[in-house]
Parts: C-alpha cells; structure tokens; sequence
C-alpha cells in the first residue's frame, strides 16, 4: 500500500510526484512506485531482476544513489 510515502510526502508539504523513493525491497519498490514518486531501487537485498520491474532507477550501492542525486535525475 502506498499510504506511508503519500503521508511521507504530504507531511513534506509535497505531492508525491515531487519526492524519490529509495527502496530495496520489491514490496516497497511498488508500494512507493504506487504512490507517484520516482523510485530507486538498491539491490541490496535483492537482485536486480526482482528490483527493476518496480524502480525508475537501480543501483548498487547508496553511493550510486548520490551520483544520480549530483545529476539532478
């Protein structure tokens, strides 16, 4: 269900389309994509198989997840 990152990004003072969700979780990834927001998906815990149908964006580690941030996607 994606009702903690729509309460996350209202209680922001944003819609969720404006916020990225960073996930490593395939419940999590949905729950957030659900929700409108851009979503990383961190293969942390899972393969990049299991992530990807679910993530705007993998990556491989929180320091890829900066990079992307420095890039302003």
């Amino acid at each position: 269900a994606p009702d903690c990152y729509v309460g996350a990004a209202r209680s922001l003072g944003l819609a969720p389309q404006l916020c990225m969700v960073v996930e490593d979780s395939p419940n999590g990834l949905r729950a957030a994509r659900d929700s409108g927001a851009r979503v990383v998906g961190i293969t942390t815990t899972c393969g990049e198989a299991e992530i990807a149908p679910y993530a705007h964006f993998v990556a491989d580690s929180l320091e890829q997840v900066r990079e992307l941030l420095a890039c302003n996607v």
